[in-house]
């Protein structure tokens, strides 16, 4: 069904691109709407606007707030409704570190980790040559590559994330040639191909290494933005023939392209409809050593129905490589020093491009393993192989610490707790029931909770204390993290300077 849906595409391939085109006109025209960047900002406020914001008429009362100041309003809801909505919002963060669907440019969070062992592979159905014509495989022609990666990625901090990696490859083919020399030698850029190629031919072992670093640059609910970069060693080295070559000599072909890699670009996502429509986009200025430079993109969009929602999410895109032509061997592409790569043009190219959309699905089996699967055939290209690509794998996740949780953990170093005793009218300043005698200093930070007795902890607000008695102090408010107010009875809790 996979096959007979692809090849409609190639024969509407005109189609598909236009449809692309608009699809990619809508997403940039939604990116620089100013009237939906307003919109996201607007969802997006923080409590922190009030931070540090000097309050006139509680400074020239600071020091005589009363009972009278009380700032309790019948509308709030009971500390155990806000509790039951902090569980809740917690037990949301785990299942957002947990996304049966993350963006490229989406981090893990800080501390967490995944370990992805990935299946590949791929077979061809022929070659494009240098120009761009496609030249299908006989019915003896033969050519797979199967690759078996470990990739870990770990969190760093909640925007800088780390990755590393190994992979293991295995190729094989069978070609018609009989002789060190085919008969048909009817292109200078192909006579390479055919004098160097054996009739049967395999190799495998460890291919490549890779290490890579990502920071987000923005990182919210909406829009996501983060800088990528990587660099990858081949593990290998091939085998370079000449004029007096035998090629039945040569008993392995190429295990791929023998280069250092370095690669740097941005990653993009946005989120809609509540997550359920997931766009995700990659786009990378790659340098490989032997090969031309290369812009390579990955753009992606993904539906996650709601009726399961983050349990399965269906993922379609378009991915490839554009050459920059710095190659070389542009103009020559026959004179590039040969290796025995069989009927394949996938290595030793000269300004290789191909297009390649894929589609799949990513399913979560349990919130620490999951599964992916996709599809795909390269369509167009130039100096690669036509050929159907399958990839299954399987990630292992464990969670770090959300940045919510991070802040709410600190309460376990206090060694000093205190009650509010009393308001001022605008909230800007309160009074605790503990002062110099508790070691509740000026300049101390005091962190508000709202507490109950089953174990609930709601960070409300941070202060600095402004003023120490002996038996009280004034607090500052500095910080506020809920939209609400503090009230007579919050918890207030701190930790000794000299700790």
């Amino acid at each position: 069904m996979l096959s007979k849906i692809i090849k409609y595409y190639s024969q509407e391939y005109k189609l598909f691109y236009r449809v692309l085109s608009i699809f990619n006109l809508f997403f940039l025209i939604f990116l620089f709407n100013p009237e939906h960047s307003r919109l996201v900002c607007q969802n997006n406020i923080f409590s922190f606007s009030n931070a540090f914001a000097e309050d006139e008429s509680d400074f020239d009362d600071r020091t005589n707030i009363d009972s009278s100041s009380s700032s309790t309003s019948s509308s709030k809801k009971s500390a155990d409704e806000e509790i039951s909505q902090e569980n809740t919002k917690l037990i949301s963060s785990v299942k957002e570190r947990f996304a049966v669907y993350r963006t490229a440019a989406t981090p893990l969070g800080k501390n967490s980790l995944e370990v992805e062992l990935m299946w590949r592979y791929f077979k061809t159905t022929g070659h494009y040559n240098y120009v761009g014509n496609f030249v299908p495989f006989t019915t003896d022609e033969s050519y797979n590559e199967t690759d078996g990666e470990f990739l870990l990625r770990y969190g760093l901090s909640r925007n800088f994330e780390m990755r590393g990696g190994i992979n293991y490859r295995k190729n094989s083919s069978s070609i018609t040639w009989s002789g060190a020399y085919a008969e048909d030698k009817s292109s200078a850029a192909d006579k390479f191909r055919n004098d160097y190629s054996i009739i049967n031919g395999s190799n495998s072992g460890l291919e490549s290494a890779l290490l890579g670093f990502k920071y987000a640059l923005i990182n919210k609910s909406i829009w996501n933005f983060a800088f990528d970069v990587y660099g990858k060693r081949s593990l290998f080295e091939n085998t370079y023939l000449t004029d007096t070559s035998n090629p039945k000599v040569v008993d392995k072909i190429a295990l791929g392209d023998e280069r250092n890699e370095i690669s740097f670009g941005m990653d993009i996502g946005a989120n809609f409809f509540k997550n359920t429509l997931i766009l995700s986009s990659e786009i990378f200025y790659s340098i490989p050593s032997k090969l031309s430079h290369e812009i390579r993109y990955d753009f992606e969009s993904a539906y996650i129905p709601k009726i399961i929602t983050n349990k399965i999410a269906f993922i379609a895109g378009i991915k490839g490589i554009k050459s920059l032509s710095t190659d070389d061997y542009s103009g020559v592409p026959g004179t590039k020093p040969k290796i025995n790569t069989g009927p394949s043009y996938l290595y030793n190219s000269v300004n290789r491009e191909y297009s390649q959309p894929f589609a799949g699905i990513n399913l979560n089996i349990t919130n620490s393993l999951q599964i992916k699967f996709r599809a795909a055939r390269v369509l167009k290209g130039y100096s690669t192989d036509r050929g159907d690509e399958f990839l299954l794998s399987i990630v292992f996740r464990k969670a770090g610490i959300s940045e919510k949780e991070e802040i709410i953990k600190k309460f376990k170093e206090y060694d000093i707790e205190a009650q509010v005793i009393k308001t001022s009218p605008a909230g800007s300043f309160v009074v605790v029931d503990k002062g110099i005698t508790h070691d509740i200093e000026k300049g101390m930070r005091i962190d508000f909770y709202k507490f109950d007795y089953l174990g609930g902890n709601i960070l409300l607000a941070s202060g600095i204390v402004y003023e120490s008695y002996a038996e009280k102090a004034i607090v500052k408010i500095v910080s506020l993290y809920k939209k609400t107010t503090i009230e007579v009875g919050t918890m207030a809790r701190a930790t000794s300077i000299d700790k």
